[in-house]
């Protein structure tokens, strides 16, 4: 109760204040602007011609022209890409006057929010760095998550094992897994638990998703061993609802409410963002062998015990575009995940030679997770130039997994054995309770000296304490029954240097990674017997990076980049679960030596045609990547491979202005064992320069979309899309080495989706209906784990704007 009050009263101290800060005898002009979907326009030009004063919009659309005098006058805005605007406002009698402005774009595209997002991405891209931006505007009609649009991306390949709430493993230009680092806002992910997964956030909530390929700059504060993930969200709407819901096969339903509402007096402003998902995955898995009357047979049975469900509801209250602070934001979230836990890739072979994927029926998983947090950004701090930002969360996660039947299921959701020895999937019964409470904070300082010197640096502060206890062991037997602590720290520092009219960038930074982690009572295998230790290590490395962007004219650019990186462990990596993961204290970091070479061709026509094509040439040397080493039924992570990354990408996009947008893209990579003599042998490694096992090389998508405006009486639009993904096939085992003289595979995957969008002419009421998987064709990301065949959605979506 006390709490709340104190809240209170500081929200009206603060709305007193800034309301005070903008009263007086003078005169002040201030407004926002928007285009006809409510989307803010930062840097639009507003200009008084008669007083030769004026003022480029914020972040959020926002403009304010103070010590306006009395009387009558023309505001001009401008943008480019949209038709210039003026309205006549008369100054008089009070001290703010509010003047808002739509723009309308020069050309008229079908949905015209694509335009100016395109806008927004490009200026991203312009960095120095390798990356790329995607506009998710585009995608807001659809039933897709960030996974399945990312997974249309060159570069990038997304390897599920089955339908909505799958686990993933994620391969962006040969590296994989945690390799690769996930950030929100550019606030790392690593430990916020499954519900902030890429396969759980909607498109609705997203405004783009930056992808960097190779260097990654200091403002994403983690270590990373040669990209990183930045998912943006929408932040610069204001006065908006946005309400979805979809449908489909599988009985998936995902929905979606965010908004914003902003007082234009005080600032005061709140926030929501919240989600919801639910599937059975109950799709068709064809030719499959399983047991039944004590024999093994062949068939097609639709999955069960898949079912899939997970909400998260965020609030957010504040104040924004005010004299002291461009965003004060405090925020409250809660979300929760059920999870049932069906097969792995871990398997047994039929009497024919056949592989017989494990059934699970009964085990499952659970997490709830509370996030509280504080965010504030000042532009010009103090001084001009000087930008601030600073992000305070608190997180608690809770997670069960209950693996504790004696009984054994087939594919026909049977019983057909009973045993007291084990769990489905863990080797001893298991009713593991975990718990986790972590600090991460964020602190961010820029400081643009001129138009062409740029300074910065970022530090990063992550701290968490884990326990869990597994009731089924005893408590005196149990590694997690006192708290595990993890405190990771990073510092980055750069410097940008701007010359030649901004036709040459050059970005140099430096990383400082510094880490400690207490682990009680560990569980560690030495010496041919188990032994239970406290263990402790406090390690710290030192990465820099030189990025490097020059634009020999308006049409063609060249970027590279290279970076000395590493990754550090992370804590179950070190010392273990306590259950099946063995710890390893020994186990380093993994580093890499990235480089990126890249150009870029862009040419607009006189029929407002757009021809784009870029191609990127990736080198990556990494030493002691962490493998995990299966021994019995243990498993130890180690540093036991070098390996040698080295690929092309390339990208063509072709833009009608009015109607069409049609693009391809493809990769290609050789992820190869490094590793020239077995160590402790010295004996040659048969396998050195093959391809790593279970690693795809080549793979392409395409899309093409059409559409159509001012269709009857109401002026509807109407969007038709097709998108194809397509995986060449790749071997489980390193090329060279056949078990009984055959080669196990994934087979070549080339899979088809279909759409379309039927929206109002103001973008307020849309639906969309999608077909994936169209052909039905038999869909593996990994061996012998079937995806969903073909499958319907439909999807309702209203949106609206002030």
């Amino acid at each position: 109760m006390y709490v709340s009050k104190f809240f209170l009263f500081l929200i009206f101290c603060l709305s007193g204040i800034s309301v005070r800060s903008q009263t007086s005898n003078q005169f002040i002009l201030q407004g926002r602007i928007t285009d006809k979907s409510g989307n803010a326009i930062s840097h639009a030009q507003v200009f008084i011609e008669s007083l030769n004063i004026g003022t480029v919009t914020t972040a959020s659309g926002e403009y304010i022209l103070k010590k306006v005098p009395e009387g009558v006058y023309k505001v001009s805005v401008s943008f480019l890409g949209f038709q210039p605007i003026s309205k006549t406002v008369k100054l008089s009698g009070i001290g703010t006057t509010q003047l808002d402005f739509t723009l309308v774009e020069e050309s008229r595209e079908l949905y015209e929010v694509v335009v100016e997002g395109q806008k927004e991405t490009d200026a991203i891209e312009e960095q120095a760095f390798n990356v790329k931006s995607l506009d998710i505007k585009k995608f807001e009609n659809t039933s897709l998550d960030i996974n399945q649009i990312l997974g249309q991306t060159a570069g990038v390949r997304i390897r599920e094992t089955g339908g909505l709430g799958s686990d993933f493993n994620f391969f962006l230009n040969g590296l994989s897994g945690r390799q690769v680092k996930f950030f929100l806002d550019g606030q790392p992910l690593e430990n916020f638990g499954s519900l902030f997964n890429l396969n759980n956030i909607p498109s609705n909530l997203v405004e783009r998703v930056d992808i960097y390929k190779g260097a990654v700059p200091i403002q994403l504060g983690s270590d990373a061993l040669g990209g990183a993930i930045n998912v943006v969200t929408k932040q610069n709407i204001v006065n908006y609802l946005d309400l979805s819901y979809s449908f489909g096969s599988f009985n998936t339903h995902r929905a979606n409410l965010s908004g914003s509402w902003r007082n234009k007096n005080s600032g005061f402003t709140l926030g929501l963002q919240s989600f919801f998902n639910f599937s059975d995955n109950d799709f068709i898995m064809r030719n499959l062998k399983t047991v039944s009357g004590g024999e093994f047979m062949t068939g097609d049975f639709k999955r069960f015990h898949d079912r899939f469900k997970s909400y998260l509801g965020n609030l957010e209250i504040g104040f924004t575009d005010v004299s002291w602070a461009d965003r004060i934001m405090i925020g409250f979230g809660h979300g929760a995940l059920n999870k049932d836990l069906q097969t792995s890739s871990r398997g047994s072979t039929t009497p024919d030679g056949a592989f017989a994927i494990p059934v699970a029926g009964e085990a499952f998983q659970e997490e709830k997770n509370n996030r509280y947090t504080i965010k504030y950004s000042k532009s010009d701090l103090g001084t001009k130039g000087l930008e601030a930002k600073f992000f305070l969360s608190y997180n608690t996660l809770r997670s069960k997994s209950v693996d504790t039947t004696s009984n054994r299921y087939n594919w026909q959701g049977q019983v057909t054995s009973t045993s007291g020895v084990g769990g489905e999937i863990s080797f001893d019964k298991l009713l593991f309770r975990f718990d986790q409470n972590m600090f991460l904070g964020n602190l961010a300082l820029q400081y643009n000296l001129n138009v062409k010197h740029q300074f910065s640096t970022n530090f990063t502060w992550n701290y968490l304490e884990r326990q869990g206890r597994n009731i089924f062991r005893e408590p005196d037997g149990d590694p997690f029954r006192n708290p595990n602590t993890l405190d990771k720290k990073v510092l980055g520092a750069a410097y940008q240097l701007s010359a030649l009219e901004n036709k040459f960038k050059v970005t140099l930074s430096g990383k400082y990674y510094a880490l400690g982690i207490l682990a009680r009572e560990a569980r560690e295998f030495q010496f041919g017997q188990f032994t239970v230790n406290d263990l402790e290590t406090q390690r710290d490395y030192f990465g820099y990076g030189l990025a490097v962007r020059h634009s020999f004219s308006e049409r063609i650019s060249l970027k590279t980049s290279y970076e000395r990186t590493y990754r550090i462990p992370e804590a179950f990596e070190i010392f273990g679960d306590g259950l099946l993961i063995l710890s390893n204290p020994s186990i380093g970091p993994e580093n890499s030596h990235n480089f990126n070479l890249g150009t870029q061709f862009d040419r607009d026509t006189r029929d407002d045609e757009n021809i784009r094509a870029e191609i990127n040439s990736f080198f990556r040397v990494v030493d002691d990547m962490i493998f995990p080493s299966q021994g019995g039924r243990f498993v130890v992570y180690e540093n036991i491979q070098d390996i040698l990354i080295r690929g092309i990408e390339g990208e063509v996009r072709y833009s009608s202005g009015k109607n069409l947008d049609a693009g391809i893209n493809f990769t290609y990579q050789d992820v190869l064992n490094n590793v020239e003599f077995i160590e402790g042998t010295g004996e040659p490694n048969i396998v050195h320069r093959e391809r790593m096992y279970n690693t795809p090389f080549f793979f392409a998508n395409a899309d093409v979309s059409y559409g159509i405006s001012d269709i009857g009486k109401y002026k509807l639009k109407l969007l038709a899309y097709y998108n194809a993904n397509y995986v060449q096939e790749f071997f489980l085992n390193y090329p060279s080495i056949a078990t009984g003289g055959a080669k196990s595979t994934v087979p070549t995957q080339f899979l088809h989706h279909v759409g379309l969008n039927l929206s109002s002419d103001d973008d307020q009421y849309n639906l969309g209906l999608e077909i994936r998987n169209l052909t039905d064709e038999q869909a593996f990301d990994n061996f012998a784990l079937q995806k969903p065949g073909r499958a319907f959605f439909i999807k309702l979506r209203y949106f609206i704007t002030h």
